[in-house]
């Protein structure tokens, strides 16, 4: 599960989650942001498949599943738009959103930056938040590799001609 930022761009919000340290966006704000009615076909139009994603995040609501994109998607989705709404929200993102993510690693406007620096417990929160996303991804990391070599062999029994018996697979897999 990813925590999300947010973000407001002219009232509009931009919600953002970090995935392997990299910032994603929520693509429907996004392309609300940038003034698209259609977001869906806004973002199926103008973003590589490669630059989106479903991603189970947690809200206010419960964990919802979300269209995500990444940097290079939000590049895309901005600057292919024709919309005169668009030049002041890629002005917003390129100026202050991204290099603010770049520098302190999370979006930080001057309130917050002063906040961090004069209330000890604010930085301590947001350092204790990186460092349990950070031991999150070290342990779905292991857990991974544990399990790799039993799917390589699942899915080499799935595509083989010969057949095992169940008992058999199970003891092989236990192993």
């Amino acid at each position: 599960m990813n925590e999300l930022q947010e973000f407001n761009f002219q009232g509009n919000q931009l919600r953002t989650v970090m995935i392997d340290s990299e910032p994603f966006f929520v693509g429907k704000d996004a392309a609300t942001a940038i003034g698209y009615s259609n977001t869906r076909k806004a973002i199926r139009d103008h973003v590589k498949a490669k630059y989106q994603r479903e991603e189970r995040i947690v809200t206010p609501f419960g964990t919802q599943t979300m269209t995500v994109i990444s940097e290079p998607g939000l590049y895309q989705l901005a600057s292919e738009s024709k919309l005169p709404s668009a030049g002041p929200f890629q002005d917003w993102v390129y100026e202050e959103v991204l290099p603010s993510i770049r520098k302190h690693g999370a979006y930080m406007t001057p309130e917050t930056i002063e906040k961090a620096i004069y209330n000890p417990d604010f930085i301590i929160n947001l350092a204790t938040q990186l460092k349990d996303e950070q031991a999150k991804t070290a342990a779905l990391t292991a857990d991974n590799e544990t399990m790799k070599p039993k799917a390589l062999f699942a899915d080499a029994v799935a595509t083989s001609h010969t057949t095992i018996l169940v008992g058999d697979l199970a003891k092989v897999i236990k192993q």
